[in-house]
Order: C-alpha cells, then sequence, then structure tokens
C-alpha cells in the first residue's frame, strides 16, 4: 500500500507549483525584475551588453518565441559568458541537478516501453524549460507517481524488461550528447556574442535534442541485438544491471560537477581573502550564495545579473523540493513494503542522508531512486525462484 494517498498527493505537488508561481512573480514585480523587461521591450534603442554585443531579437520569426528567448538572453548572458563567478557556479549547480533530474526522467519513460512515453518526456522537459522548472517539476512529480501508483503493471520490473537494456545504457550516453554538449557550446570561452545567443536559443531545447539522440541511438541498438534472444529471468537480470549502471554513472557524473561547484564556496566562506578578492569572497560566502533575497522585498535588483541569481535560486530551490519529494514518497513506500529481516531500513537512510550531504540533491535523489528500483527488482526475482 502506498504510504501517501492520492488525495494527500493531489495537494501536495500543486501546492508546490502554485506557492512557486506566488514566490517567483512577486520576486519579479517587487524585485524591478518585470519593469526591467518591459522597459526593453518598449524601448526603441537596441540592448547593449557590457561585452558591446547587441541583443539579438529575431531567431524564429514567431514574436512571442523571439520575446522569450530574447529575455532568456538577459538572464543567462552572465551566467555562462564567465564574467560572474557567483553565477557562473550557481549556473553549474544548476547544470549538475538537470543532469541527475533528466536521467531518472529518463528512465521512468523507457519503463512501460511505450514509445508515447518519450514524446511524455520531451513534452515535460520542454515544459521545464519553456514554464520554469519551479512550476513544471511538481506537476511531472504528481504524473508519475499517481501512474506508477494506479498503473502497478507500468511499475512493475517485469514490464520494464520488455525494453531492452541497451536502451537504458545509453541514457548517460544521450544526456551527454544531447544536453552537456550544447550546454558547453553555449559557455564557451572564446564563443563570439552574436553566436552565443544563439547557442542559448538551440540549448534551450535539449529535452528535445536528448529525446532524439536516445530514439537515435536506441534505433541503432536494437536493430544489432534483434537476433539475440533471451529468456525472461535474463532480460531481468540484464535490465536491472543495466538500470543499475545508468544510476551509478550520472551519480558520478552529478557528483563531480557538484564538487567542483560547491569547493570554491567553502573556500570563500572559511577564507574569503585567501584565494578571491573581497567583493568576490562576499558573493561566494554560503549565506550571500545559498540564501536569496524574500520575494517580499522591494529592494530593486542592481542589474540583470542581480536578477538572474535570484530568479535561479527559487527556481533551483522550488523545482528540486518537488523532485526530492516525489523521490522520497517513492522511497517511502518501498519501505513500507520491504518485509525481509536482513534488510536495514536505516542502513538504506543514512546512506541517501551521507550521499545527500557530499553529492547534493541531485545525489540523494538518484540513490533513491536506485534503491527504488533495485528492490523492485529484486522482489521479482525473488517470486520466480519461489516458483
Amino acid at each position: 500500500m502506498p504510504i501517501f494517498s492520492s488525495r494527500i498527493l493531489s495537494l501536495i505537488f500543486p501546492i508546490v507549483s502554485i506557492f512557486g508561481v506566488y514566490i517567483v512573480s512577486n520576486l519579479f514585480l517587487n524585485t524591478g525584475h518585470y519593469q526591467f523587461f518591459q522597459e526593453l521591450q518598449n524601448g526603441s534603442e537596441p540592448f547593449i551588453f557590457p561585452d558591446g554585443t547587441t541583443l539579438q531579437t529575431f531567431y524564429t520569426g514567431i514574436t512571442p518565441l523571439d520575446q522569450y528567448l530574447t529575455n532568456l538572453q538577459l538572464i543567462f548572458a552572465s551566467v555562462i559568458d564567465g564574467s560572474n563567478l557567483e553565477l557562473s557556479l550557481l549556473g553549474l549547480h544548476f547544470g549538475g541537478i538537470m543532469f541527475a533530474l533528466f536521467a531518472v526522467m529518463l528512465v521512468e519513460a523507457l519503463r512501460s516501453g511505450r514509445k508515447r512515453d518519450m514524446a511524455v518526456f520531451a513534452l515535460f522537459g520542454l515544459a521545464i524549460q519553456y514554464c520554469g522548472y519551479f512550476v513544471t517539476m511538481p506537476l511531472y512529480c504528481y504524473v508519475r507517481l499517481l501512474a506508477t501508483q494506479r498503473d502497478s503493471n507500468q511499475a512493475s520490473p517485469a514490464a520494464f524488461a520488455k525494453v531492452p537494456d541497451s536502451a537504458i545504457r545509453i541514457i548517460p550516453f544521450s544526456l551527454i550528447v544531447g544536453y552537456v554538449v550544447p550546454s558547453i557550446i553555449m559557455c564557451w570561452p572564446s564563443l563570439p556574442g552574436q553566436s552565443r545567443q544563439f547557442a542559448v536559443a538551440f540549448w534551450q531545447n535539449f529535452p528535445l535534442w536528448t529525446c532524439l539522440v536516445q530514439a537515435s541511438a536506441q534505433k541503432i541498438c536494437d536493430n544489432a541485438v534483434s537476433s539475440k534472444s533471451q529468456d525472461s529471468a535474463h532480460r531481468l537480470a540484464a535490465t536491472r544491471s543495466a538500470v543499475s549502471q545508468t544510476y551509478t554513472i550520472s551519480l558520478i557524473i552529478y557528483t563531480a560537477i557538484h564538487i567542483a561547484a560547491s569547493l570554491p564556496i567553502i573556500a570563500a566562506s572559511l577564507s574569503p581573502d585567501m584565494l578571491f578578492s573581497a567583493s568576490t569572497g562576499a558573493a561566494l560566502h554560503w549565506k550571500r550564495f545559498l540564501i536569496p533575497p524574500m520575494w517580499t522585498s522591494t529592494v530593486q535588483i542592481s542589474g540583470i545579473a542581480d536578477g538572474a541569481g535570484n530568479f535561479l535560486r527559487y527556481d533551483y530551490y522550488i523545482g528540486t523540493l518537488a523532485a526530492l519529494i516525489w523521490a522520497a514518497v517513492s522511497f517511502c513506500d518501498i519501505q513500507m513494503t520491504i518485509t525481509h529481516e536482513k534488510h536495514s531500513v536505516m542502513k538504506d537512510i543514512l546512506k541517501v542522508v551521507m550521499w545527500g550531504v557530499v553529492g547534493g540533491p541531485g545525489a540523494a535523489l538518484l540513490i533513491m531512486m536506485s534503491i527504488r528500483e533495485d528492490f523492485r527488482f529484486s522482489v521479482i526475482e525473488t517470486s520466480k525462484m519461489s516458483h
């Protein structure tokens, strides 16, 4: 039995999403961020970045989309051009959590073996990009939890095992090609200003590129292994190994990113004058870096970089909170069903906490989902052996 009923879940995630909209909208209105965008759109003079590059306003010919992508440049400019270490590190943290999260989302998309679920993955991914992580992630988590609790066949490893294990193993590859490579190109130091803006517009659709890479690579793998046949036990073991491998690789990549982005913050917090200038050291101190201003504050942003940092922090916190609630509910549901006397629930909890402290929220997310999958496969393998 699920530890949380559908009725409770129907309240938790929509509330998180609505709360996110309330926070971010008030933040934009109270601090002058929204007014800045309005003045930009109504102004007759083109906006010039500090490096002398003119803000690009044409991308697709579709006016609403072009306006969105134009505003996106203003949010991302100081995050990706290397001019602001604080925002660069914040962007690195955000990039890491996206890698971990989309690895989990791809595993979920492949679970049922239905091709339409890959389209659902792409749509939710694009919604995260265009509507906001803070809005979309709670809704995605709500949909996934209800789908898992209501459709036991879809959640079953037996259904999962029908998916070729090669399709699961290529998930990290798909994310590297579809997400990491566009991210690196977008942040490349020597990339000209105008080219960088088009790279940002291309990167914005990375869930679609990741989906296309996954589908293409999966098709190639399917053709390569189509002649091989395995019994159900071997398929189940191969799928279990593939899921474990995917989560392990994703955990290593995410943790490396998180630690690399955290070390300067730790150094600045312990000894701000040792490695950084006074202003940079103050900006990287953990209190300044981790705690954004209250959304009720009426202190106006000092510039677009200041506003971008405030927005990205709330976007990160709210979306990641929803993802962790989703993982925690899934994790608790599994723990409540474990009856094996040799299994230690406390050991699993300590493992999640340890990885969360060392590797950050993405590591905790991946560990909880990995434990969930491992238990599901153990149950069905034990059931087959008993028969």
